[in-house]
């Protein structure tokens, strides 16, 4: 775990970050990992838990303002369809029993994909549908401590949910990962998250390679510029070394 005033990334190659358990675990697997030799994994073996249960990491910051970033990349294993609502992502405002969702992750995985809406302050969206397997989620909010505040939601780069909000008062002061509340929820299974970050700016999500105009001798050179899912340039979610 890492804070640099610009990116708290959570590094699942390292040990266990804390984390608490009711009714399923939050562990750090070799099976569960995107990219490297490990990610978080949350097992919840009941279905009949119908409220309430809480499997997930959570991780506090210094108070970030006017903009903030929360993603991870997730895939869902199903053993039973859920019919309620897990709240799978959250940044939070507040602490010490008084935190509020600033931008939250709802989903809603079955046999036939993942069910996907945005929450966060004012109401719930809509769920999208998405296919099995693994996706990009990016939360965020700018605007923090502004009436003028934008709330979004993108996945595998694409924008779900652009909305503006009231974020007066609001800043981010750290964020849950992994089944942080469930609402009439029928859901037994898996979920896998891995690189979760929380960040100040966007980071890019995409790559992008320019060819010269025009090929000379032996030795090409290419550009290659890294791009946020907003399509703006920014700098690498990770190191990079050339």
């Amino acid at each position: 775990l890492a804070f640099d005033g610009e990116t708290l990334a959570v590094d699942s190659e390292l040990a266990a970050n804390p984390f608490h358990g009711v009714d399923g675990t939050f562990t750090r697997t070799g099976t569960s990992a995107h990219r490297g030799s490990f990610g978080y994994q949350v097992d919840d073996t009941d279905a009949g838990v119908a409220n309430g249960s809480s499997s997930e990491a959570y991780f506090w910051t210094a108070d970030l303002r006017p903009s903030a970033w929360l993603r991870t990349w997730l895939r869902a294993n199903p053993t039973s369809d859920e019919t309620g609502t897990i709240y799978a992502l959250s940044a939070i405002s507040g602490r010490g029993g008084s935190e509020t969702p600033v931008i939250e992750l709802q989903i809603r995985p079955s046999a036939s994909g993942l069910g996907v809406a945005f929450s966060g302050v004012g109401s719930d969206e809509p769920f999208s549908s998405l296919a099995s397997g693994w996706h990009l989620v990016e939360l965020g909010a700018t605007g923090l401590g502004t009436a003028a505040g934008t709330q979004m939601l993108y996945i595998d780069g694409q924008a779900v949910t652009l909305r503006s909000a009231n974020l007066s008062s609001v800043s981010i002061a750290g964020f849950y990962v992994g089944e942080v509340y469930l609402v009439s929820s029928t859901f037994a299974g898996t979920l896998f998250f891995d690189d979760v970050r929380l960040t100040t700016y966007m980071p890019a999500s995409r790559l992008r390679v320019v060819a010269p105009s025009a090929f000379a001798g032996d030795c090409v050179s290419f550009r290659v510029e890294l791009y946020t899912s907003s399509g703006t340039l920014s700098t690498a979610p990770y190191d990079v070394v050339a």
